[in-house]
């Protein structure tokens, strides 16, 4: 019976575990690149794939995205992501997976990347004081404005010391004229209340993404 001696065997098993440790040299690496900055929503946002390392040509790069829709470019090396139009902030992680390798490779990578806040535009109107048939009048332009961006939110933000009764039949007559005389959707409407130190009016329309005014 041949006999090994031991530390001959101690030696084979050690480099046996050394090499299985070792990572495979038939694996590629890879990585993704984003873009530079932040991406307005409804925007396109493109990911790309950097690889070092042989891969074969069979090899796919098989993509997911945490957020949006994945437009173009799914099992290459670079997709476009159109961000969802009504996000304002947060993030997309767009993650790929290489195929096609040998089964001890797995060999994926991901990148986050933002989504740009949009700050609310410039108000269509302000107005303090006035009576309520110069406020129909107003008010019919901020609708007027609204129709023609019909993706906007119409917004009424209205100011005052207190709202008491005469303030909140007041807030009731302007929806009322604004969804039966000017036969606007209250859904693209909002009617905001705040207690303040004026009298003060303000008609906004609001894009999809953008922060609501304040």
């Amino acid at each position: 019976m041949l006999r090994i001696p031991f530390a001959l065997t101690l030696t084979m098993i050690c480099c046996s575990v050394m090499s299985a440790q070792q990572p495979n040299p038939q694996c590629p690496t890879i990585s993704v690149i984003g873009p530079a900055g932040g991406i307005n929503p409804g925007d396109i946002m493109n990911f790309s794939a950097r690889t070092k390392g042989l891969v074969p040509s069979r090899s796919l790069f098989q993509w997911t995205v945490s957020n949006g829709a994945i437009e173009s470019g799914q099992g290459t090396r670079s997709i476009n992501v159109r961000v969802p139009p009504n996000e304002n902030g947060g993030n997309v992680t767009a993650t790929v997976t290489l195929t096609g390798l040998p089964n001890a490779c797995l060999v994926t990578a991901s990148e986050i990347a933002p989504i740009a806040s949009i700050p609310p535009q410039d108000p269509v109107d302000i107005y303090g004081k006035i009576s309520l048939f110069n406020e129909y009048a107003r008010v019919q332009n901020g609708v007027a404005a609204a129709i023609a961006n019909p993706t906007s939110l119409l917004v009424i933000i209205r100011e005052a010391h207190s709202f008491g009764s005469f303030e909140r039949t007041r807030i009731n007559k302007i929806k009322d004229f604004i969804r039966t005389r000017l036969r606007f959707p209250t859904s693209h409407l909002r009617i905001i209340t705040k207690i303040g130190p004026q009298i003060q009016n303000t008609i906004w329309l609001v894009p999809p993404g953008a922060k609501m005014p304040e």
